[in-house]
């Protein structure tokens, strides 16, 4: 497995927590294979909230961190988008409408 990216754990020992619930984080990322900005960005809310030790307050401050550099996490609706492997085109395929309607 990847190591953290520096830039990304340097970020990650920013956060403005006690010292043991930010490494719980930094594994808790990590086990899960999230090791950059970009890997962590493309997760949802929900996605982060099921990891273990990421509570929604410990979510909350992680989001407030990326919001200040400029970086904010997934939304639901890009997750349902794909990419055709025929053609290449992004589609959102069908029943991700309606269901985007519902929330």
């Amino acid at each position: 497995m990847n190591r953290l990216e520096p830039d990304f754990l340097e970020f990650l020992n920013s956060l403005p927590i006690k010292g043991g619930a930010r490494t719980r984080i930094s594994n808790c990322l990590y086990a899960e294979g999230i090791t950059s900005f970009d890997k962590l960005v493309s997760h949802t809310y929900d996605d982060l909230l099921r990891l273990p030790y990421m509570g929604r307050g410990f979510l909350q401050v992680l989001i407030g961190a990326l919001t200040s550099r400029g970086l904010h996490l997934a939304s639901v609706s890009a997750q349902r988008l794909w990419r055709c492997p025929t053609c290449g085109q992004i589609v959102q395929p069908a029943g991700a409408l309606q269901d985007a309607a519902d929330e």
